[in-house]
């Protein structure tokens, strides 16, 4: 298995009692950072980061239990990840970053925002999960069926996500099976997804303008309708996407590449040129738009 983290600076921060273990790319550019899903990890994000870097100082870390960071010793909720973003980004020294989350790590980037509002300048929030929780029984399953799996080794686990996912490029398919092969269990067992605080109750505190990037429920996306409407209507500075064509995994999708259009305000950009470039154009053209382009801002078209 290749290292996936050759050519990035490794840094193990102090944040909340605990190391976690963070991969940077660095440059004085603006700074992003990324924050990963469930049974993912920093690395699993390595061709949306090396697609970043030219353009962007990029910041990618391990959650708990996930990766190189430190292992679970004890029950943990949302609040707990939206701590450990806010305390990287003290740790690190960062400039108020874009933050960019996927599934798990949406939410992570989104509580993290309304809890620390000066802490990032706009973020990107891809398929969170906004209905209510999983139940108990749902999640033993999942829990069932990855050991089983792991049990088997990587090469299978690596084959599984062949299998799955036909569409995907081959290193978004060996990076995102070796975290998951990675994969502290107990999370589990200790992340308490039903103690999370309703999001009713904090979308509204979100100070910073974004992106809330919703897949097709029929395809797996967790973004679904009504919430993800409901969401945004709280959010004063948010907008919504709606992909039709992928689920869960927006980023890791394939549709054939369209050309990059000219650089307008970010309000336009976003809704417009997440309809039709690949995912992760998308994405770095929303973040080009909003930090190079910030004087386009208050343009109206």
């Amino acid at each position: 298995m290749s290292d996936f983290a050759a050519s990035y600076e490794t840094h193990d921060v102090e944040v909340n009692g605990r190391a976690l273990r963070a991969y940077r790319t660095g440059g004085d550019k603006p700074q992003v950072v990324y924050v990963h899903g469930y049974t993912d990890s920093a690395l699993s994000a390595k061709m949306l980061i090396d697609e970043l870097k030219g353009d962007y100082d990029v910041i990618a870390y391990d959650s708990r239990g996930h990766g190189a960071s430190n292992r679970i010793d004890q029950p943990y909720t949302i609040v707990d990840l939206a701590d450990d973003l806010a305390g990287l980004i003290d740790a690190m020294q960062l400039d108020r970053p874009i933050g960019i989350g996927h599934s798990m790590g949406a939410a992570t980037v989104l509580l993290a925002a309304a809890r620390y509002p000066r802490h990032m300048r706009a973020i990107v929030a891809e398929d969170p999960p906004l209905a209510p929780v999983t139940g108990s029984r749902d999640m033993n399953l999942w829990k069932n069926n990855h050991i089983a799996l792991v049990e088997q080794g990587l090469d299978a686990i690596t084959a599984a996500y062949r299998g799955q996912y036909a569409k995907w490029r081959e290193e978004d398919i060996l990076t995102r099976a070796k975290a998951r092969h990675e994969f502290d269990v107990t999370v589990f067992d200790q992340m308490k997804w039903q103690d999370s605080p309703d999001w009713h109750d904090w979308a509204g505190d979100i100070q910073c303008p974004g992106l809330l990037l919703a897949g097709n429920a029929e395809l797996g996306g967790i973004a679904i309708s009504p919430y993800a409407e409901e969401f945004v209507s709280l959010w004063e500075n948010g907008e919504l996407v709606k992909f039709t064509n992928v689920g869960h995994q927006i980023r890791c999708e394939q549709p054939k590449p369209m050309p990059k259009p000219c650089y307008r305000s970010w309000r336009n950009t976003a809704k417009k040129w997440c309809l039709t470039l690949t995912r992760r154009e998308a994405l770095r053209c929303w973040c080009h738009s909003f930090c190079v382009r910030r004087q386009h801002e208050k343009q109206v078209d």
